[in-house]
């Protein structure tokens, strides 16, 4: 009587071998019992790659809803823009030199949105808070600056996961008035122009729209520091 490494049925360790022998503990195959045949290979290849399948579809999903939700940003922004304007002046001064009437006036905007509800409105509402942020105040004398954003017209693909692009053309009128102990300056226009924008990466939709709005509120800006500009 001698001792197997295993059985050759069950695969048990350490069983007896030989005449009288006993028969297997686990399975009570008699000793010399031949092995069974080796079990066919199962999940065959159609079931693992249905289950590989699903399981990249959840995380594109999940991907998808935090960056839509803004729970996760990495992204890349281009933006360009390109405005023209019309406007007018008048103002007096005072002094000896007859010193520029905007000299050292800073203007703090007030804004209105003027588009009605829709993308075009979010939009033009994101452009009105960035112009806000922009306003520094302070400086001599008292200055206004009041800017009504008329028409902001969308077109491109802001909803599509992970690359949006998308363009707008607006429409903004304003007024500008100052007081300083030197001079009295009023003015007003209008500016026109349009902004293209792309963003790749983990981006939203709303993310998307907030960099727009700051593009068209940087150009609106633009247009109007270069009559502020003139008169200083």
């Amino acid at each position: 009587m001698s001792v197997n490494p295993h059985c050759a049925r069950c695969g048990a360790q350490d069983v007896f071998t030989g005449e009288g022998s006993p028969p297997c503990p686990k399975c009570g195959a008699p000793p010399g019992t031949p092995g069974a045949a080796p079990s066919p290979a199962r999940g065959g290849g159609p079931k693992l790659l249905g289950c590989l399948l699903l399981g990249g579809l959840g995380l594109l999903a999940v991907a998808v809803v935090l960056a839509e939700t803004g729970a996760v940003t990495a992204e890349k922004t281009e933006s360009k823009w390109s405005a023209e304007g019309q406007n007018k002046a008048r103002y007096e001064t005072a002094g000896r030199g007859r010193p520029a009437p905007l000299r050292g006036v800073q203007f703090t905007p007030a804004v209105t949105v003027g588009v009605p509800r829709g993308t075009g409105h979010d939009l033009a509402t994101a452009a009105a808070d960035a112009i806000r942020k922009a306003g520094t105040g302070g400086g001599p004398g008292q200055s206004r600056l009041e800017i009504t954003i008329t028409r902001v017209a969308p077109d491109g693909s802001d909803w599509v996961p992970f690359f949006k692009s998308g363009s707008c053309s607006f429409t903004a009128s304003y007024t500008l008035a100052a007081e300083t102990p030197w001079s009295s300056f009023a003015g007003e226009g209008q500016v026109t122009g349009t902004v293209t924008q792309s963003m790749n990466g983990f981006c939203s939709t709303g993310l998307f729209r907030e960099k727009m709005g700051q593009a068209i509120a940087a150009a609106i800006l633009g247009d109007i520091s270069k009559l502020v500009a003139k008169y200083s």
